[in-house]
């Protein structure tokens, strides 16, 4: 009998031994997973990671009304719907629904804008009319303020150098150079794909006598060359290597996506780091899902697969998400989109000016901020900023300024064309928005 229980109990030991040393390793498990017990509904259930970011930080976080700490935060959740709210004084708000997912991490990433930004002058010339060149820092100056010695046309670049107030202008032309007749605030630039040239095309102020165009380098200093007669060719020719450029992002995009876009997408712009493309559907069309199921984590936004015709929409291809963006286009636009929309596909390309006078008209309202999850829209006498996803927008600038011109600098503020005077100045000048 004692030699019984001796051997049950050798077997009892070690098979207790296992069977608690297994329950002890799932609860590990399920505890490095992201379950915990909940003792209200006295249950296990499953918790996600709530990681949340900010710059300028610290910034509070609040969830569901309740505050939780100050950025950067990683916050354990039980799965369900949260309503997160981050707050730094001075500056703008994020508010935003989530659903914490079992085992999941959210990233929640955000850049705080300040409610006052500051106002810095860049230029003292006098200006008349600014013009963006795309994918660049650079802008196209023109000075017409009956000053023979400086009205022309400049390339502006903004100085790094410390000490620099105003960054020096390169020279393109002067009016003295141009004929007399000339209306230098009619003047319009059409770019090369590498945006090392451009076609400038000068307008006289009797309508009857037709433009002049010349050739000039935006890098170099070289003599204009008088393309005047040649110029809807090399316009033409531009735009096609343009269009290879833009095909060459696009072969980086799902093979689907692709082939969609070929035929019913209006590309706008790429984002800066191209894994995303903003552009408008030229008709009606779907968008079948690429990645299914959708990839963990990713963006909760509710998306729109279903184009509607002229309508703009942002794609990601990383997460193979497509979201409508809202704003509202001028009067003039949507008559040169109905003209375009008649155009035949040679048609299009042979009306190289038309369509490139379109995108730039378009690119004039949107544009990619630098780090490509956001969009800046200008909605009237005020400028916004808001999410790739059409959410969360933001106020930035509501100050003066000229309602026709706005671009982003290399370190992310605001570069705006404004008169800050009009009763003693009579031209405006370039003045950088702090928001960054």
């Amino acid at each position: 009998m004692l030699r019984k229980l001796q051997t049950l109990k050798s077997i009892l030991i070690p098979t207790i031994f296992i069977l608690v040393f297994s329950m002890v390793l799932l609860l590990v498990i399920a505890f490095a997973r992201g379950y915990r017990f909940d003792l209200i509904n006295k249950k296990f259930t499953s918790t996600g990671i709530l990681a949340v970011s900010s710059s300028p930080k610290p910034a509070k976080v609040y969830i569901n009304g309740e505050f939780k700490g100050v950025t950067d935060l990683n916050l354990t959740l039980p799965y369900g719907k949260y309503e997160v709210e981050i707050k730094k004084e001075g500056y703008s708000e994020l508010k935003k629904t989530i659903t914490i997912k079992g085992e999941v991490v959210f990233s929640i990433n955000t850049l705080l804008f300040p409610k006052n930004p500051s106002l810095s002058p860049l230029t003292n010339l006098g200006i008349v009319k600014a013009i963006g060149v795309k994918d660049t820092n650079q802008t196209i100056l023109i000075s017409d303020t009956n000053n023979a010695q400086s009205d022309g046309l400049y390339l502006f670049e903004p100085s790094r150098q410390p000490f620099s107030l105003f960054p020096p202008l390169k020279t393109i032309i002067l009016k003295s150079a141009l004929p007399s007749d000339i209306d230098l605030k009619l003047t319009d630039v059409y770019f090369s794909a590498d945006n090392k040239q451009g076609i400038f095309t000068f307008h006289f102020t009797d309508d009857a006598q037709s433009p002049i165009s010349y050739v000039m380098s935006l890098s170099d200093a070289p003599e204009p060359l008088d393309v005047s007669l040649s110029r809807d060719n090399m316009m033409s020719i531009w735009h096609e290597q343009k269009m290879k450029n833009d095909l060459k992002v696009l072969e980086t995009f799902p093979k689907k996506i692709r082939q969609i876009a070929v035929d019913a997408f209006q590309i706008i712009a790429f984002s800066p780091d191209e894994t995303k493309m903003f552009y408008q559907a030229k008709h009606e069309a779907s968008l079948l899902p690429i990645i299914s199921p959708p990839v963990i984590g990713s963006n909760q936004t509710l998306e729109e697969r279903l184009l509607q015709a002229n309508k703009f929409y942002v794609y990601d291809k990383k997460e193979d998400k497509n979201f409508r963006i809202n704003f509202s286009l001028e009067t003039e636009l949507i008559k040169m989109q109905q003209t375009i929309d008649l155009l035949t596909d040679s048609e299009a390309t042979q009306s190289a000016e038309l369509v490139n006078s379109y995108k730039e008209s378009i690119l004039a309202l949107v544009k990619w901020y630098p780090d490509s999850e956001h969009l800046v829209i200008k909605n009237g006498k005020e400028i916004n900023i808001v999410d790739y996803d059409g959410t969360n927008k933001i106020s930035v600038y509501s100050g003066p300024f000229d309602g026709d011109f706005f671009t982003i600098s290399s370190d992310w503020n605001l570069v705006i064309m404004a008169n800050l005077n009009p009763q003693t100045n009579p031209a405006s000048d370039l003045y950088e928005v702090g928001i960054r």
